[in-house]
């Protein structure tokens, strides 16, 4: 977040950003575990250039798709 943070004050842009949260533990997958994202919203408060828009879910694998819904 500080890097964004700094590059969107470089540029004078509000950038608007998702948090990506993990909802399953592979290896294949990124983003942050639930009990990260409130210290990830604090850190993106110091940055007046930076807008926490949401959360974006990367569901786990499942061979039939209609299972993540």
């Amino acid at each position: 977040m500080d890097r964004i943070g700094r590059i969107a004050g470089e540029l004078d842009k509000r950038i608007k950003v998702l948090i990506q949260v993990s909802l399953a533990d592979e290896a294949a997958k990124s983003g942050a575990q639930e009990h990260g994202i409130p210290e990830i919203c604090r850190a993106a408060e110091k940055w007046t250039k930076v807008e926490v828009c949401g959360l974006m879910g990367v569901p786990p694998f499942f061979a039939d798709p209609e299972m993540t819904r």
